[in-house]
């Protein structure tokens, strides 16, 4: 083998190389944005079940409260926070429809999940506050009724109530935050 022979063959073998290189990397590409995407879409199954959630309870509440001789007033309050609490859902649910990694660049799918992660830890705040407020104008309707039951009920179903979300809390959070280290990482590497 001479020596235009084997640089041939070297130069050959070196733009093969970068093919494959290149493949590799656009290859690690499409995974990365098909994980994305299906944290992406397991977040919004989730939002999309707290829209339905926050909905569906107005009926009950509008059945219920009557029966327990709750005030208007607080009925209304009840049913003012949960449509709150289910726009505030639907605006989360807007904000992750936005993230595509697909169709944008790491960069700017990353500005994106922060942004929804800031707004989210915005709007959780109000939410609890809301919710702290109509609760406990319900609990202490059921207090001044002196009827006890419901009120332990209520307390009861609130706890539950407050684990589940809690745990709801823990997962979302957990699939952002592996959203963004899966981008940051892939920040890094290009």
């Amino acid at each position: 083998m001479d020596l235009e022979q084997l640089k041939k063959t070297w130069q050959s073998q070196s733009v093969r190389i970068d093919r494959l290189e290149e493949q590799n990397r656009e290859l690690c590409r499409t995974v990365r944005a098909d994980r994305l995407l299906g944290r992406r879409s397991r977040l919004l199954r989730t939002y999309r079940w707290l829209i339905i959630a926050g909905l569906v309870t107005i009926p009950f509440i509008l059945l219920a409260f009557p029966r327990l001789d709750i005030p208007c007033g607080v009925t209304v309050l009840f049913v003012v926070t949960m449509a709150v609490l289910a726009l505030f859902n639907s605006y989360v649910y807007r904000l992750i429809m936005r993230i595509d990694p697909t169709a944008m660049s790491m960069r700017d799918t990353l500005a994106r999940v922060v942004r929804l992660e800031v707004a989210r830890r915005r709007l959780r705040r109000c939410s609890m506050a809301i919710g702290g407020v109509a609760v406990a104008f319900f609990l202490y309707v059921l207090y001044e009724k002196g009827d006890y039951s419901p009120l332990i009920g209520g307390v009861v179903g609130g706890m539950a109530g407050a684990i589940c979300g809690l745990r709801k809390e823990a997962e979302i959070k957990a699939q952002i935050r592996a959203m963004k280290e899966m981008l940051r990482d892939a920040l890094r590497e290009d």
